[in-house]
């Protein structure tokens, strides 16, 4: 599992969601709805996603002695340690922004303890949204994005009106959401606790058992042209192919044919 994390850093990462990491200097901008910041992570995510599929790199995890539950655990655990440095990069820009908070921002939240723990929401929101879409073809990304995205700004929207609310009708909205002070930020800190992400593990979890078999029996398919119906005729049908492609003389598979033939096998290994 850590050498397949490890090529998802070193092999497949875009330099693109990095670079966004940047964009956490927004919440600098005294009148700027700051959980924008997140929307940048997400598209990250999504170039990040367009990238794999462009140069192929589920063929490539397919010559990988590794299992369909490890290959998601690897992208999803990718895209939460992507979440989790955009929250990483805000935190010195959060500590300058409080240097002048009395500059108020009148578009919406401060950039605080609440603006954290609300932002790990809007992030699970993403997830939760957008890589089951994705994983139901494998291949899919532009209505998965279009969707999760638009989700996203319904939510920035909520968030931003009940936040408002709070400060018009309870005592305490502004020393939850408005304040720097260091002991109202303490008070904040069971939003970040509620917040936490919990929620992303569940995906991981549900990604493991269900989207990934789906998406994995779809390509099964798409490759065959038929289903398999249990291991052993699996076996056979590969062993087949590869007596097959031997007898014609060329002695050499092709690293397309090998990839295709070592995908129709895995489709029934890995389950475990």
């Amino acid at each position: 599992m850590k050498a397949l994390q490890s090529k998802e850093w070193r092999l497949a990462m875009s330099p693109v969601p990095l670079l966004f990491l940047a964009l956490s200097g927004l919440v600098l901008i005294p009148s700027y709805p700051y959980y924008v910041t997140f929307f940048y992570n997400a598209l990250g995510i999504f170039l990040f996603f367009q990238s794999c599929r462009e140069n192929r790199d589920v063929y490539y995890m397919m010559l990988l002695p590794v299992t369909k539950r490890e290959m998601v655990r690897a992208r999803v655990t990718t895209v939460m340690e992507l979440q989790l440095l955009q929250l990483a990069a805000c935190l010195p820009f959060m500590l300058i922004r409080a240097q002048y908070g009395a500059v108020k921002n009148p578009v919406g939240i401060e950039a605080n303890v609440s603006f954290l723990g609300l932002s790990m929401l809007l992030m699970g929101v993403f997830s939760i949204t957008f890589l089951p879409m994705h994983y139901r073809s494998g291949y899919d990304l532009g209505k998965p994005f279009l969707l999760s995205g638009a989700v996203q700004f319904v939510l920035i929207l909520v968030l931003e009106a009940l936040e408002h609310m709070a400060l018009a009708l309870w005592p305490l909205g502004e020393a939850l959401f408005e304040s720097y002070a260091l002991s109202d930020q303490l008070r904040q800190l069971p939003i970040l606790m509620l917040a936490s992400p919990l929620e992303q593990l569940i995906i991981a979890q549900l990604l493991e058992r269900e989207r990934q078999a789906e998406l994995l029996r779809h390509r099964q398919q798409h490759v065959l042209g038929h289903d398999i119906a249990d291991l052993q005729t699996a076996g056979i049908a590969v062993h087949r192919l590869l007596h097959a492609r031997l007898q014609r003389g060329v002695g050499v598979i092709d690293l397309k044919e090998f990839v295709h033939i070592r995908f129709r096998l895995l489709c029934h290994i890995g389950h475990s």
